[in-house]
């Protein structure tokens, strides 16, 4: 049924159309307010949730790593090592986002940091054994240049939207701390 107008004529609208007559028709102004910071949270709520869900997949990546490596030399090594530790930080991240979001992004970072370079060897193992010069327990390079692998290949894309997020959840609260920019 489409909403009365103030003159007692019916508005025949459709969808959003009839809920946005309904708000400025019947409710006026203050209700337009209300309505656009539902509408406002509603989408925060939603970016919050959508990088809870990010850091749980990088969760199941991180454990799934700890897995595989678990009982082998690699797996108790300075790459390996860490990942148990990263997946409890994606954890943590993802329940701290919603009521404390900076100290979520600080978490977040620290885990991207312990398990980013673990993925970074398995796809690219000669580059990164030529970048990062170490006491490595097989001093021979490896002879593939890139390693295709799905698990792998999506933990260093989930892991980098979870470092990109983190460093503007960061930025934007120092902006907003220091006022070069509104609080929303």
């Amino acid at each position: 049924m489409a909403p009365a107008r103030r003159d007692g004529r019916k508005a025949h609208l459709l969808g959003i159309g009839q809920l946005f007559a309904s708000i400025v028709l019947s409710e006026g102004p203050s209700r337009i307010a209300a309505a656009h910071a539902r509408s406002w949270h509603n989408e925060a709520v939603r970016r919050e949730l959508l990088f809870a869900a990010i850091c749980l997949v990088c969760t199941v990546v991180c454990w799934r790593s700890v897995l595989v490596f678990e009982g082998t030399e690699f797996g108790s090594g300075s790459l390996a090592g860490d990942e148990g530790l990263a997946g409890f930080l994606f954890i943590l991240t993802a329940s701290l986002v919603f009521k404390y979001p900076r100290i979520a992004a600080t978490s977040g970072l620290a885990a991207s940091y312990f398990s980013l370079a673990l993925f970074l060897y398995l796809v690219f193992p000669r580059p990164f054994r030529q970048v990062f010069k170490g006491n490595w327990s097989v001093p021979e390079l490896p002879r593939e240049r890139f390693v295709w692998d799905g698990w792998w290949i999506s933990g260093i894309f989930f892991i980098v939207v979870v470092a990109s997020i983190c460093c503007g959840i960061l930025v934007r609260s120092v902006a907003v701390r220091h006022k070069f920019v509104k609080s929303p």
